[in-house]
């Protein structure tokens, strides 16, 4: 195990739809920051932020914690991953104006920066890219960190049971005809009965099955232009 860079304090480990940093605790990572090992995380590291991935049952979420109140300050769901992807989520973290902190690249037991923690959760230290980069940081210095937030497509997979659906980037009851989850529906078994409350608004890319008596055939009668995830 190699030791902590006091750079930004958070130990290396060997290797085995979002928020503005203005808006409340986002409503699916509260029990994030009451676990002990982010905890222990959030009081050894210097960086502002530190960003914290776990596996989701569809996809991967990573949370950017401020480190200082220890409440989100974005969250990203990648309901496409089927694997955890280091540099790319360096990618996504720099699209909404933040990146992992260039020292923990080079640090042993990290790839693109990040250390894989017992839970099986992987995290690293972040900074926004105005700190790290400040005049040459476009994304600031422009004013393009809403458009950059707005242009980032959240997207899902239509997840097909007996007699529902649901969205699987907030996991709540869908419409299997709609293209984009902007529809809520009011009750598990009602086809045409429609909640009040809009959908999280992501784009379906594929569709799966629940249930194995769901058969690919099914879907693709429901779903035909949608593949198979």
């Amino acid at each position: 195990m190699s030791t902590p860079n006091p750079e930004y304090g958070a130990p290396s480990l060997p290797i085995t739809s979002t928020l503005r940093r203005d808006m409340p605790q986002h409503p699916a990572t509260p029990g994030l920051t009451a676990d002990r090992e982010v905890r222990d995380l959030l009081g050894a590291t210097h960086t502002p932020y530190l960003a914290v991935a776990h596996e989701l049952p569809t996809g991967w979420r990573i949370t950017v914690l401020d480190s200082t109140a220890g409440r989100p300050a974005l969250v990203i769901d990648r309901a496409d991953w089927d694997t955890w992807r280091p540099a790319s989520a360096g990618h996504r973290l720099i699209e909404h104006c933040y990146m992992v902190h260039p020292g923990a690249h080079f640090e042993d037991g990290r790839t693109a920066g990040w250390a894989l923690l017992p839970s099986g959760r992987w995290t690293a230290p972040v900074r926004t890219t105005a700190d790290v980069l400040g005049e040459r940081d476009v994304c600031v210095e422009h004013g393009q960190e809403e458009e950059r937030e707005q242009a980032a497509e959240r997207t899902a997979i239509l997840i097909v049971d007996r007699h529902s659906s649901r969205c699987s980037a907030c996991k709540r009851l869908t419409f299997t005809v709609d293209t984009h989850h902007t529809r809520l529906a009011g009750t598990w078994n009602g086809a045409d009965d429609e909640s009040e409350e809009p959908g999280c608004g992501a784009r379906y890319v594929a569709i799966r099955a629940a249930v194995e008596a769901v058969t690919p055939e099914i879907l693709n009668r429901i779903r035909p232009d949608l593949p198979l995830a």
